[in-house]
């Protein structure tokens, strides 16, 4: 390969590159370097900022001197302080950098980028890029995650373009005043931009990455790809300064010293040579190729161990690497669920469902099964729930390939699995599925599944001959602490009496695991940890994970500033056995643990990383990520939850919200979230008011009409007047808009039916319904009807008996009544 034999590329690199740009998975960040050669749109050919900074500084006779009229930022900030200076400015930036022509330009639109991020301002790019499968967008713009078809190439100007001056004169980031103004108001792009930069994959070009004031502190924080994904990011440039390629070596960047015209040529040589060892296929199956490796982590037998993990048997989460070692018993459940799963049937579909309460062994469960499956000749995909997946293109590929697709942890996603069976059915195509969930999830989870007949792994309670095998897999590994000398019947007594049969507290005790927890009440007293902010990283860390989700790379780096994150949690830190990072960010060892540290933090504290974690990811948290269900944005739902924000900050609960109106007022969960704490408070006017704000910002889905169904109800109920019962008839309504809403929408779901129940048997108990008896019961007979019909709620035998349930206690009350 030619990367390699010119530009000294490291082989395993250079593969690496290929797979991952085939993939679209690499990221291209430009600066004055790229644009070199173009010719602008007044026939002058493009140079660098310094050029560009003496021309400037001639043409308007700045009669500023080396080093300042090589200055960009100081020349241009001297342009932009008067009117009439940066009106001429902007006039001379729209001839010379609008409809400019690419030369060797062309080749960077030939490849197939995951982004294209530019810190230039002329349109090179925008010819270089087949127009109907590009989206522009300046910094400025509203941010827009890319679509689930990732057929597309998405190009930010980080730094404004020329050719929009005429709509936006001030879209343009060159002076230190602009810099600075826009550090303080981190747009959607921007933040994306760090997100990306400090986990994934980048070639920079003809960029240096100094004096970047906007971006300081992003790139600060150096690119961490081979560590975070295990692909590296190269930075192309024409020269490097002495000791500047070791600077970039820091940061996490490959040098490499070439023009950007012929690196890229190279390149492009070389990936058009390496996709012809790629089997041919479709055009249909490349997309889900392509679909499958960005949103999925294949699972092989022996992977190169990218970051440590924790000891398995200190009841830290399970990960892959604890499987392939060996390390974990397998259930007798599991072994009988993976043979079935393996054995090929008249069935094309097969579902198996692992589910369990904390620490229950449901993740070591679903990675056993996917590993037995490995030696049947299976591949194992494991879902990375950063985003949706796009249903289609997975079908696609599970009808080509002899595959199991895995989904640990699975309840954010339920729906789209749902839609990937739906998908499979229609096509009378072959489809493997292994998912685990919580018990407290597990209804909705089943209802999303209810197309299938799926395997059932409870692993609650455990039996006596798994608890056996898991007693002599540690004393076989010499782990069973103060057990070590016990016989497995005295063993198993002191399981059920000691412990009644909780896991978790059982394996806690085995070898001293609380010592974990003295570890926090040390670290939370040790005032060296205060002061370099890791206790704010631990918290922050604590509050996302205890819902089972990692503190993104993205926050994880902005709460311990000024230290390598990646060697907090090494080895030799005081916290190698607290937490890890995995490829989303940082976790401590397991959800428990986390909800354990969060209770032990100090009330204050922990509004303020609540809150300031929900708001440094607001920019990424718009219509788009909630679509596409983004890490961040279920980050931000599971915190803005309002039985959460009451459990957490009590009086203090709506201050929480009324901090955050101005960032999320546009969003109607807020207003649902808001209207309900309002209910359960007994504030009935401003609940009112925040559930109908919610469904006038979303009225045609059924979350806020239920919002507003439940409220209204709820006051119906309270007031014991005329107003109370039209309140009452105006939530039923809201309710029924619900039902009617999901059912178009094939999401029906069981929580209008259990309000409507819920409050219409208190109601037939109140006086003021009195008058209203006859319509009650009409009411309910239709509603029951309804119910009856509905797979949401009779597909079990849990939601036949729920209705029945009802139903008994309707019959008693109008009897009574």
């Amino acid at each position: 390969m030619e990367i390699i034999e010119k530009y000294g590329i490291a082989e395993e690199d250079a593969k690496l590159l290929l797979e991952a740009l085939h993939n679209k998975a690499i990221n291209l960040l430009l600066g004055a370097g790229a644009s070199y050669g173009a010719i602008g749109g007044d026939g002058i050919e493009l140079k660098g900022g310094a050029d560009l900074a003496q021309e400037l500084n001639t043409k308007f006779n700045l009669g500023l001197e080396p080093p300042d009229s090589t200055n960009l930022p100081l020349v241009y900030g001297d342009l932009e302080s008067t009117p009439l200076s940066k009106i001429a400015t902007n006039e001379f930036f729209q001839a010379r950098y609008n409809k400019c022509k690419p030369t060797w330009q062309k080749t960077l639109g030939k490849l197939p980028w995951k982004r294209i991020w530019t810190l230039n301002i002329d349109d090179t790019l925008d010819s270089c890029v087949e127009k109907s499968i590009s989206e522009i967008y300046l910094w400025c713009d509203d941010y827009k995650p890319r679509a689930l078809k990732q057929n597309g190439t998405q190009i930010i100007y980080l730094h404004g373009k020329a050719s929009q001056l005429k709509e936006n004169p001030n879209c343009l980031i060159f002076s230190l005043r602009e810099y600075l103004s826009r550090n303080e108001n981190i747009p959607g792009w921007h933040f994306s931009f760090k997100n990306e930069w400090i986990q994934k994959p980048f070639i920079v070009c003809g960029a240096r990455l100094q004096e970047e004031f906007d971006l300081e502190v992003v790139l600060s924080f150096g690119n961490q790809s081979r560590v975070r994904g295990g692909c590296p990011s190269l930075i192309v440039l024409r020269s490097f300064a002495p000791g500047q390629a070791e600077r970039y070596r820091k940061r996490g960047l490959i040098p490499v010293k070439a023009d950007g015209d012929q690196f890229f040529s190279s390149l492009d040589r070389d990936y058009t040579e390496w996709k012809k060892s790629i089997p041919s296929s479709t055009p249909l199956l490349d997309m889900a190729k392509i679909e499958i490796l960005s949103k999925f982590r294949e699972l092989k037998p022996e992977q190169t161990l990218l970051r440590r993990t924790l000891d398995f048997y200190s009841s830290a989460e399970t990960k892959w690497e604890h499987i392939t070692q060996n390390l974990d018993f397998p259930f007798f459940q599991t072994v009988k669920s993976a043979e079935w799963l393996a054995t090929e049937t008249e069935s094309k579909i097969k579902v198996t469902l692992v589910h369990g309460g904390t620490v229950s062994g449901k993740s070591a469960a679903t990675l056993r099964i996917a590993a037995e499956l490995l030696k049947n000749g299976h591949e194992a995909w494991l879902f990375r729930a950063e985003e949706r997946f796009d249903e289609n293109t997975i079908a696609e590929y599970s009808k080509h390939k002899k595959s199991v697709i895995i989904f640990d942890d699975c309840a954010d996603f339920s729906s789209s699995i749902k839609g990937l069976i739906t998908k499979s059915i229609a096509e009378k195509s072959k489809l493997k599925i292994i998912a685990s969930c919580d018990t407290h999830r597990l209804r909705a989870v089943k209802a999303d599944l209810s197309e299938v007949n799926f395997n059932e792994v409870n692993l609650e309670p455990i039996s006596r001959e798994d608890f056996l095998g898991l007693f002599n897999k540690r004393s076989e590994k010499g782990r069973l602490g103060r057990l070590s000398k016990t016989s497995e019947s005295e063993a198993w007594k002191d399981f059920k009496r000691k412990y009644s049969g909780h896991l978790l507290e059982w394996l806690e005790n085995l070898e001293n695991a609380h010592s974990f927890k003295d570890a926090i009440a040390s670290i939370f007293r040790d005032p060296d940890f205060k002061s370099k902010n890791i206790m704010k990283l631990i918290v922050a860390t604590a509050c996302c994970h205890r819902f089972g989700y990692s503190l993104p790379y993205m926050l994880a780096d902005e709460f311990s500033p000024n230290i390598d994150l990646e060697s907090i949690f090494d080895e030799n830190s005081q916290l190698h056995d607290i937490g890890y990072l995995d490829d989303r960010g940082a976790r401590l060892r397991s959800t428990a643990f986390s909800k354990f540290v969060w209770n032990e933090v100090p009330s204050d504290l922990k509004y303020k990383i609540s809150l300031s974690t929900v708001k440094s990811l607001a920019p990424v948290v718009v219509p788009q990520s909630i679509a596409n269900r983004t890490a961040p944005y279920l980050v931000v739902r599971a915190l803005m939850d309002h039985e959460v924000i009451k459990s957490d900050f009590g009086k203090l609960a709506d201050q929480w919200y009324s901090e955050l109106e101005k960032i999320f007022g546009w969003n109607a969960r807020f207003w649902e979230q808001r209207a309900l704490l309002a209910s359960d408070e007994n504030r009935d006017s401003e609940a009112y008011s925040y559930a109908k704000k919610a469904v006038s910002i979303l009225e045609r889905d059924s979350f806020p009409h239920t919002t507003l169904g439940k409220v209204c109800v709820k006051i119906g109920i309270a007031r014991k007047d005329e107003v109370g019962v039209d309140r009452f008839w105006e939530g039923v309504e809201e309710l029924r808009k619900s039902r009617e809403l999901s059912i178009e929408k094939n999401l029906e779901w069981e929580h209008p039916y259990t309000t409507f129940f819920s409050y219409t048997l208190k109601a037939i108990q109140e006086p003021h319904f009195e008058k209203e008896l006859e319509k009650l019961s009409s009411t309910w007979k239709e509603w029951m009807q309804a119910a009856r019909n509905s797979q949401t709620l009779a597909f079990d035998s849990e939601g036949r008996s729920t209705l029945e349930r009802f139903q008994r206690q309707w019959l008693l009350s109008a009897v009574s009544s």
